[in-house]
């Protein structure tokens, strides 16, 4: 981790080995990319002026959140995906829900929505569907940030889609039966 984000080294001895041992609770695993170190810039404004310094904070990926509930036992898979306006997407909720996505090959256009779907062992399902409006507000409360310009950086500005099925995942999961480690991990 220490070699993939150099700013690891500046940060607190204390969050580090506090994130390390919270991954370790967890069992999530760095190299499956279970779960990250990332470091975060703190300021507070104290008797000399303006103190700073970086804090590590473990977060997890939407894989991790996926291996955390399959750990109930009672869940086959989870799957997670955006959808762009290129796709074929039809979805309903209700007494006979149901989700059909297929993918374009081709140009896929602007992002719609981005969704998650549980299996079970039992043979049902679970679904649920985010608009991109409201994965977008979610964006939108993200901590990391350009100080000056104050544009969102970090995985929102580099991978999108990828935060996009984790938030997906986050939210499906608050309806699933859950192990004991999902549970704190949410």
């Amino acid at each position: 981790e220490f070699r993939l984000q150099p700013k690891l080294k500046e940060c607190v001895p204390a969050s580090v080995f506090g994130a390390v041992v919270q991954a370790s609770a967890l069992a999530l695993d760095f190299s499956l990319r279970h779960c990250f170190l990332v470091p975060y810039k703190r300021s507070r404004k104290g008797r000399n002026g303006w103190e700073s310094w970086h804090e590590c904070q473990l977060i997890i990926s939407f894989q991790g959140y996926i291996e955390l509930a399959r750990r109930s036992g009672e869940i086959n898979d989870i799957d997670a995906h955006v959808v762009y306006e290129g796709d074929e997407f039809d979805y309903q909720y209700g007494t006979t829900k149901f989700l059909k996505h297929r993918p374009t090959l081709g140009t896929r256009g602007k992002r719609l929505a981005a969704y998650a779907v549980a299996n079970f062992k039992n043979g049902s399902s679970m679904f649920d569907v985010m608009p991109w409006l409201e994965v977008d507000k979610i964006k939108q409360r993200s901590k990391s940030r350009d100080k000056d310009s104050g544009e969102i950086t970090g995985p929102w500005a580099t991978d999108e889609d990828e935060m996009a099925r984790k938030t997906a995942v986050r939210r499906l999961a608050k309806y699933l039966p859950l192990s004991v480690e999902l549970r704190r991990a949410l």
